[in-house]
């Protein structure tokens, strides 16, 4: 390769791939020849060998010699806009018989390292002195690469000799799978009729095909037709766009359209309300099922004609520019066009989600989607284990409807809108501690609450979670008929029962003193294999008089008749069977249950980025589906929250690496939430929450202690807030509840009708002199946003006013 052909090279890769994804990869390579240049090449060592994997030379290291083939250049920032799969390979030969130097990759940003990863070139090697192949790759997040550099060298650790010959580094462009099926949307023909008029919004039908799509005020279409898109849980798909008029009201103040849309599994009515003046369109679904088949999705599609203009993130960002190609909105929402072309839609709480694939200028808005309810079963069997199928998917019988509604704003004149973030008290992220009760003892549960096994009392703990204040939902058994003991699983470290209210009246003490220091105590199960009935009534009476908790974390689950058939995901949802637990919950005040399909089936395990704690990592975009809480399919009044894997800690460092400020503060600027999985108090050590001091006392670890310190002081800055199960859900659903009304061009109306009260409502905005019923509300800044918030009264409404200009931002 000529000096000229790489300087261009080079220049691809730092200008960036302004072409869309997938455009085209480049790849940047050296061979070590005398006619390739080599400026762009540190610590070569190039030499001539005849015995070179191709050509006529190599590059070679000493081994007192400890980096080498060091190449490094600058992202641009059109390549912030993609994803990036980076590609390393090359050929190598040591006479190491354990080599151990490494390939390694990173990227920076101001001297701050973003990420690292090194391959280790022994594990490619088969026999000292002949030539092996290497290859390694990383996926790198669009955030990662703004205003950062990517190096690539050899380190050298163990100052051995190498040659090397055949290097090459390949960016190209990633794209993350896609959520939203195609439409083949109907082809208009023939003459429309205006079935609805309204001074921003006209509502045109085309009789020939039973066509129906929106327009503006002066008639121009702005939609393509209407579409319903029903998939079933094996990806077949059935579409329809033709509507029939059932009933149709037009009066001045307040019009009404009732339509029929048939497939072959659905008949839909889509009921259209709009008043006389404005352009706010209502419309509710009434979907009553055809067969009795397993629905993964049932969707109003919305093809827009004109460009998009601003996404509401469930997270509360307002993007404006930037766009991702796809998006899981949640109930937030999207604003496409401008002034009287403009189409909005934001927190439709009464359907299931919104979702918008752009390069298709594409909106679903799921009146169902078995994404939105992920769950999973065990199927009682004598002789299986490990099995477990998929049944997110609804089977509605034919009694049973689908309903859902939302407000569309069309060619009204609105104000920025003001978005509700997932926390409350403006709070950026949340941090959520789960303990699951398996092999605990009384000494390993003052250690990891009070700092150490010889402290009984909370208020003098020097250590662990009261020590910091983190609260934690703490799962726990009742009882223990079969006398388990710790004495196997900690390998002769304890020899007693493993510990249960009902065993041990100190641990029943301990447990009030966590409550009255904000922990929640839930039950795991009552017992640690498949209960009776008689107990678990009991156990979830004595629970609820007791400590009070919504929460229940299952426990144990499998196929086998011992593996606490109780659990959501055995057999406690069925009401056919002996262990049905879901009325028994019900009323006993149990409402939010773990769910442990994320963990079981790893849809987005290839997403995670650098040991960070949010897995899909969100900087490679928010096109996948996996909301915050979901209803429980068949048990609307049961809700779930998922975890994403279990956090063990098997060397204190790595407490450090999980807890870096770095990645807490990634967990901060995406607003994300993470609810762990832990086992802290279990009895070996081996999970890396306690550890023995030098008198042989059972203490928290120091680095466990370290982790909770950072996050108090997160705490303390208003940034992360530690909460509990109950306390995010309880928050979540508030919020979900709330109605969020356009009332001008200048204010936004929100209304609680709930008979609770509703304390540290927070959203966000770009404006900074923000006015709630008339007053200033406590604020703080948030990136390029402002995030205010505010207290709501049961059954009270607030208006939300903008008193100064909207800050410029980048975002």
């Amino acid at each position: 390769m000529s000096k000229r052909q790489i300087t261009l090279l080079l220049f691809i890769l730092c200008v960036g791939l302004c072409a869309p994804v997938g455009a085209f990869a480049q790849t940047l390579h050296y061979g070590f020849e005398p006619d390739e240049d080599a400026s762009l090449w540190q610590m070569t060592g190039t030499m001539q060998d005849s015995t070179s994997f191709r050509g006529t030379h190599i590059g070679h290291v000493g081994k007192h010699q400890e980096y080498a083939f060091n190449v490094g250049f600058p992202f641009h920032d059109s390549v912030s806009l993609h994803n990036q799969l980076l590609e390393v390979s090359g050929t190598f030969r040591t006479s190491a018989s354990h080599p151990g130097a490494l390939l390694v990759v990173s990227v920076l940003r101001d001297d701050s390292l973003l990420c690292w990863q090194g391959t280790r070139l022994g594990d490619f090697a088969n026999t000292p002195g002949q030539w092996f192949h290497v290859s390694a790759s990383l996926k790198l997040p669009a955030d990662m690469l703004v205003n950062s550099k990517l190096s690539v060298y050899l380190w050298n650790r163990q100052a051995e000799t190498w040659d090397a010959d055949q290097i090459s580094i390949g960016l190209s462009p990633l794209a993350t799978p896609s959520y939203v099926p195609p439409v083949s949307f109907s082809e208009v023909r023939g003459n429309h009729v205006v079935l609805l008029q309204r001074d921003n919004v006209q509502l045109h039908y085309y009789p020939e095909g039973k066509l129906l799509l929106l327009a503006d005020r002066n008639g121009e279409a702005m939609s393509k037709p209407l579409t319903i898109q029903t998939m079933t849980a094996d990806s077949t798909l059935f579409e329809g766009a033709n509507w029939t008029i059932e009933r149709r009201q037009v009066r001045k103040t307040l019009s009404r359209l009732i339509l029929r849309n048939d497939n072959q599994l659905f008949i839909t009515r889509m009921t259209i309300e709009a008043d006389h003046q404005g352009g706010e369109l209502h419309l509710s679904f009434v979907c009553k099922p055809r067969q009795h088949t397993p629905i993964h999705r049932h969707s109003l599609m919305l093809g827009y004609l004109d460009n998009l203009s601003e996404m509401y993130t469930p997270e509360g960002f307002a993007l404006r520019n930037r766009f991702a190609d796809e998006y899981y909105l949640g109930q937030g929402g999207i604003r496409i066009g401008e002034s009287d072309r403009s189409l909005l839609v934001y927190h439709p709480d009464n359907i299931s989600s919104v979702q918008a694939k752009l390069s298709e200028k594409l909106i679903a808005f799921n009146l169902d989607y078995a994404t939105d309810h992920p769950l999973l079963h065990y199927p009682p069997s004598k002789d299986s284990s490990d099995y477990f199928v998929d049944v997110s998917a609804k089977r509605y019988r034919t009694r049973q409807r689908i309903r859902g509604e939302f407000v569309l704003y069309a060619g009204v004149q609105t104000p920025d809108i003001a978005c509700f973030t997932r926390l409350p008290n403006g709070f950026e992220a949340g941090i959520v501690w789960t303990e699951h009760a398996d092999w605990a003892d009384l000494r390993t549960q003052r250690a990891v609450n009070f700092g150490s096994e010889q402290i009984t009392q909370a208020g003098a703990s020097t250590g662990g979670f009261v020590k910091y204040g983190i609260p934690v939902t703490k799962s726990v058994f009742y009882n223990n008929p079969d006398q388990v003991s710790n004495q196997a699983i900690s390998v002769g470290l304890f020899d007693g029962p493993h510990a249960t209210i009902m065993t041990d009246t100190a641990f029943f003490g301990f447990l009030k003193q966590l409550q009255s220091k904000g922990h929640e105590i839930c039950l795991h199960t009552p017992e640690q294999y498949t209960t009776t009935h008689k107990n678990l009534n009991e156990a979830l009476v004595f629970m609820q008089a007791n400590f009070g908790s919504p929460v229940w974390i299952d426990h144990g689950y499998n196929n086998k008749p011992q593996n606490n058939r109780e659990d959501m995901v055995c057999d406690g949802l069925d009401y056919k069977s002996a262990h049905y637990a879901a009325k028994d919950w019900l009323k006993t005040g149990i409402k939010y249950l773990w769910n442990p399909y994320v963990e079981e089936f790893h849809p987005y395990a290839d997403w995670a980025f650098e040991g960070n704690l949010m897995i899909p990592y969100p900087g490679f975009g928010q096109a996948f589906p996996l909301p915050l809480i979901s209803k429980i399919p068949g048990h609307e009044k049961l809700f779930s929250w998922h975890t994403t894997g279990t956090l063990e800690v098997p060397e204190e460092r790595l407490w450090d690496f999980y807890f870096s400020p770095s990645r807490l503060g990634s967990l901060i600027n995406h607003r994300s939430i993470w609810i762990n999985h832990v086992y802290p108090a279990w009895v070996n050590p081996e999970k890396g929450f306690w550890t023995y001091d030098q008198e042989g006392r059972i203490v928290a670890e120091p680095g466990f202690n370290s982790a909770l310190r950072r996050i108090a002081a997160l705490r303390y800055s208003g940034k992360l807030l530690p909460l509990t199960i109950g306390e995010l859900m309880n928050y979540t659903l508030a919020i979900q509840h709330i109605t969020f009304r356009i009332q001008d061009a200048q204010t936004i109306v929100l209304h609680n009708p709930s008979s609770e009260a509703i304390s540290g409502v927070s959203m966000a905005t770009l404006h900074k002199d923000v006015w709630v019923n008339g007053q200033r509300p406590m604020s703080r800044k948030s990136g390029d946003e402002w995030i205010f918030w505010f207290d709501m009264a049961p059954q009270s409404s607030v208006s939300i006013r903008y008193a100064g200009p909207i800050e410029e931002t980048g975002n």
